[in-house]
């Protein structure tokens, strides 16, 4: 589980350049304007954290470490994730003997207007041979309650929530 909670948080997001794709140029036309400034300032999640995750209504002790320089990049247990971008991994995992989970998934990442929390979106496919697959689909939000780190996620129509105090 501690696995999940961590490609969920920690999802490694790169920028894509427009100028490799000419097309982008037609397509950026017809998207909303967005604000280019970078912001300054933004909630520091760093810190050694300790909680637990509720799944499907079981809880389970987790922890985590964010590192945090700026409002671009954190680090999550090893794991960069740059706010502001987008990120494609394949990632597949032992289950059981023989067999393997595999998941592709795209993922973005952004604050929300005041800077306060982080929304992420994941879109991909999950599939596990001989058992077949399912589209995957997403979203996070990790936030200050307080003094408590809090993350919250719904993938395929599951739940968790974690709540993390300052170690």
């Amino acid at each position: 589980m501690k696995k999940l909670v961590n490609v969920l948080v920690g999802a490694v997001l790169l920028p894509v350049g427009a100028q490799a794709f000419p097309i982008f140029d037609a397509i950026q036309s017809k998207l909303p304007v967005q604000k280019t400034a970078q912001r300054e300032t933004c909630t520091n999640f760093s810190g050694t954290w300790k909680g637990s995750c509720v799944i499907d209504g079981k809880s389970t002790p987790q922890s985590t470490t964010i590192s945090q320089s700026g409002c671009e990049i954190l680090v999550v247990d090893g794991n960069g994730m740059s706010v502001g971008g987008l990120a494609n991994a394949t990632i597949m995992a032992p289950l059981a003997e023989n067999v393997v989970l595999g998941v592709s998934m795209g993922t973005s990442a952004n604050w929300n207007e005041d800077h306060t929390a982080i929304h992420a979106a994941y879109t991909g496919h999950i599939q596990v041979p001989s058992h077949g697959g399912a589209t995957l689909a997403g979203t996070s939000t990790l936030q200050m309650n307080g003094d408590r780190l809090a993350f919250d996620a719904s993938i395929l129509g599951v739940s968790l929530s974690c709540v993390y105090d300052k170690q």
